[in-house]
């Protein structure tokens, strides 16, 4: 059973000691899980904690750490960027791409899982009404203005108290505000539970042919 809060506070968190310590144990989507501690210090100290276009926000429940969404509006080779700045760190960056693309490459014989995973889900996607667009999911590229949300997160026992949507809710406006024209997500075809967050959130969510989730909130819906 969830938590019950009374008092909620979602804030921008500026402080690199808490940001390392949220990626570390908290960001578990490629490639933060694969790096040292090392590049993770720097990534925190030097780029989330002290760019505008980096945005991690917390959620604290009656004063305790509950969850974070992590965003951008670096486009979706931001690690490139991170890397040409910070060449010390290219090694381990590389290294961690190359088993990404192994760990991706092992499973894809097991791909047509998915298709049956997703028959599973038809009735539930139909429940949501979620459109189908028939193009594969591919982020908005660099300089369009876009921004990107990697990763959602809430501890177990604070879910289902609407944590994620209020999350999701402050950083696109956080976004809009700092000249964003549309804030996009991917999210996996299994992941419902994040699809709903997004709904709630005022995103519009589509399925891909690729089998996954497109969700998108342009800043003039946002105004409305």
């Amino acid at each position: 059973m969830g938590h019950r809060p009374t008092t909620i506070q979602i804030k921008r968190c500026r402080d690199h000691i808490e940001i390392a310590s949220i990626l570390r144990r908290d960001y578990f989507d490629d490639p933060i899980p694969r790096l040292g501690d090392n590049v993770i210090q720097t990534f925190a100290r030097q780029w989330v904690a002290s760019r505008r276009e980096m945005y991690l926000l917390t959620a604290d429940v009656d004063g305790n750490y509950a969850g974070f969404v992590f965003g951008h509006t670096l486009g979706p080779r931001f690690w490139r960027s991170f890397a040409r700045e910070h060449p010390i760190h290219f090694p381990a960056l590389a290294w961690a791409a190359l088993r990404m693309k192994l760990d991706e490459k092992v499973k894809r014989p097991f791909g047509h899982q998915t298709k049956i995973l997703k028959n599973g889900l038809e009735a539930q996607i139909r429940d949501l009404e979620i459109s189908t667009v028939a193009q594969p999911f591919s982020w908005a590229p660099a300089g369009s203005g876009a921004g990107i949300i990697p990763l959602v997160f809430v501890r177990s026992d604070y879910r289902g108290a609407g944590l994620a949507v209020q999350l999701l809710e402050e950083v696109s406006r956080e976004m809009f505000r700092d000249g964003a024209s549309v804030v996009e997500a991917h999210i996996d075809l299994h992941n419902l539970s994040s699809v709903r967050a997004f709904c709630k959130a005022g995103f519009q969510v589509y399925l891909t042919t690729t089998e996954d989730f497109l969700a998108q909130k342009f800043a003039e819906a946002n105004s409305k």
